[in-house]
């Protein structure tokens, strides 16, 4: 499991760093014990290999285990709530004979498997420092994952495109 034990004081930079150093947790190889073992945090969905990877979702588990927030973005059915699967399921769905017919989760995962898609885990000490930090860190995240493509992550939606935090934009996050 890729996972990066935020420590408080970093930079943005810092941590851009160690982000674009974690290669993901392959989806097909990823454990419900793995992710219940790593409480709350920040996690962030990424597409293809390193250097060309792209990262397409970053979303926080604050009130919710990592295991539980996660496991939302698997439901299958198509919900713009969870537009990340939703679009992978819709791509199944062309070829298969009904468009009323669900697919199967191990379809889907197949899909994003043959994507590259991964994932890599933010944690933190405690959960009062990841209820306080996480919105904000997200936030930042989303912001400065976005590079100079404004409809990066993908399916990090604000209005069409990532929002950019209401707070200033400081280099050292809490």
């Amino acid at each position: 499991m890729d996972v990066i034990k935020y420590d408080g004081g970093k930079t943005i930079g810092e941590l851009k760093g160690q982000i674009d150093a974690c290669d993901g947790k392959p989806i097909a190889e990823l454990r419900v014990l793995e992710l219940a073992k790593q409480g709350s945090g920040i996690y962030i969905f990424l597409e293809g290999s390193r250097p060309n990877r792209e990262i397409i979702y970053v979303g926080k588990a604050t009130s919710q285990s990592l295991a539980q927030r996660i496991a939302i973005h698997f439901d299958t059915r198509e919900d713009p709530k969870v537009a990340f699967i939703a679009g992978i399921v819709r791509k199944i769905r062309k070829t298969m004979q009904t468009a009323r017919e669900q697919p199967p989760l191990i379809d889907v995962i197949a899909q994003m498997e043959k994507a590259g898609t991964g994932l890599i885990l933010i944690t933190f000490s405690n959960h009062d420092d990841c209820k306080r930090i996480a919105p904000t860190l997200e936030k930042f995240l989303i912001y400065e994952l976005r590079g100079t493509n404004p409809e990066h992550p993908k399916y990090n939606w604000s209005g069409g495109i990532a929002a950019k935090p209401k707070e200033p934009l400081k280099n050292q996050i809490p």
